[in-house]
């Protein structure tokens, strides 16, 4: 890879990073509203839209820990979603700060 595409490259993931950092104070928000009951569907449906599009773009801009915290919130969401399971706020919470802190740590 040629030094100007590496830098190119680099310039991306540094923008990437800078737009999804935004997402971490949602994601905290989310938790305590995941935690404290059932939201509505609405809700629901919304956060797993974002969580899927930070699942995909993570691993895109070479991310994995972003990209795998999102999958596990969006697949529980998504259970919840399809009614293959119940309600769990307390877990789907917990998923939400997994994916703050991967968010934070990525460099």
């Amino acid at each position: 890879m040629s030094e100007e595409l590496q830098r190119q490259l680099a310039a991306l993931r540094a923008e990437y990073l800078e737009t999804t950092k935004q997402q971490i104070q949602p994601l905290q928000a989310a938790a305590d509203w995941l935690a404290a009951g059932t939201p509505p569907e609405s809700e629901l449906y919304a956060l797993r839209q974002r969580v899927h599009k930070l699942r995909g773009s993570g691993g895109f801009y070479g991310f994995a820990q972003v990209s795998e915290a999102a999958a596990a919130l969006e697949d529980q969401l998504l259970l919840v979603l399809q009614g293959g399971q119940e309600y769990n706020g307390r877990l789907l919470g917990q998923c939400a700060c997994a994916l703050a802190e991967a968010i934070d740590s990525a460099r």
